[in-house]
């Protein structure tokens, strides 16, 4: 039945916002909701546990919450790898019990063996690069979408003059942060982390200000590509990075180390002297024809809820 005197009412879960200061989390979520709105979706609600719904009292107190729902929408955004994701999926799998439609938006997906068997509950499922799109499709994933990560929404002014300066970001794995930091203290130029507490925190102004970026973050690649800030990268925990790269359309040993060992000042002094155009003109495009795609897909969401 279509909703004739009301919005459909969606929760979306893996509100990621419980890492109460990373910025891309906090733009996700933004965005996310926004273009639910923009699309006559009336979000009710947002869950932040990952928990297996397993335990009585979350199975309870998650039924309630999903209870006035028409549909769930999981953000899956980096949570879906190597089966860690698990819960959420079967938070997905309780929801589609009650009757409540599905919608996966925003993933990644890389080794999901055990996952996989729940691709199927979701009416539609967007991946944020074509690599997780293809091993998705692969294991089952049904109306399966290339849409990037939904971060990029978010429009930036640029038009300042920027400086010279060499900004540095951190990563999720501890050994590579340690590797980026110590050559930043190297260079003498900032790092700021994406999700520490800590008073110098990644911000749109700092990358924007920058003439190049160097750290292993996959939304501070995403900030780049919407600011028009060439970045130097190095693999994160999934292949989220150099696919997205890929996807872009640039040389990726141009654009990566190869792996914490080949971090280095010289390397990070090369790259700002090269020539970014090509990458700076397939980042304008790449983030023009992502919009287009998100505002696409919300459209087909609502037409589907």
């Amino acid at each position: 039945m279509k909703y004739i005197f009301r919005k459909p009412r969606a929760v979306i879960l893996n509100d990621t916002r419980r890492d109460s200061n990373h910025l891309g989390c906090h733009l996700v979520m933004k965005n996310l909701q926004d273009l639910c709105a923009r699309n006559g979706i009336n979000v009710i609600g947002t869950i932040q546990s990952k928990e297996r719904p397993r335990n009585d009292d979350f199975v309870t107190t998650f039924l309630e919450r999903i209870s006035r729902a028409d549909i769930v929408i999981l953000n899956g955004e980096g949570s879906l790898h190597h089966d860690r994701g698990v819960g959420l999926l079967e938070q997905v799998d309780l929801a589609v019990q009650k009757k409540k439609k599905a919608f996966l938006v925003n993933s990644v997906w890389e080794e999901n063996p055990r996952s996989k068997q729940y691709l199927g509950l979701f009416k539609l499922s967007a991946f944020r690069e074509t690599t997780s799109l293809s091993i998705a499709k692969a294991d089952g994933a049904c109306g399966a979408l290339n849409v990037p990560d939904l971060s990029l929404y978010s429009c930036f002014e640029t038009s300042h003059q920027r400086t010279e300066k060499i900004v540095f970001t951190d990563s999720v794995i501890p050994d590579v942060s340690k590797t980026l930091e110590d050559t930043a203290e190297e260079l003498q130029v900032p790092l700021f982390p994406m999700s520490e507490q800590t008073d110098n925190m990644l911000t749109v102004a700092a990358i924007s200000n920058a003439a190049v970026v160097v750290g292993g973050r996959f939304h501070a690649l995403c900030l780049c590509l919407s600011t028009g800030t060439p970045m130097l990268s190095i693999e994160s925990n999934t292949h989220k990075i150099s696919a997205l790269l890929s996807d872009l359309g640039v040389e990726n040993q141009k654009y990566m180390f190869k792996d914490a060992e080949s971090v280095c000042s010289s390397s990070v002094l090369a790259f700002k002297q090269m020539d970014h155009s090509e990458f700076l003109s397939n980042a304008f495009d790449y983030t023009v024809k992502a919009r287009a795609k998100m505002e696409q897909m919300f459209s087909q969401i609502r037409s589907l809820a």
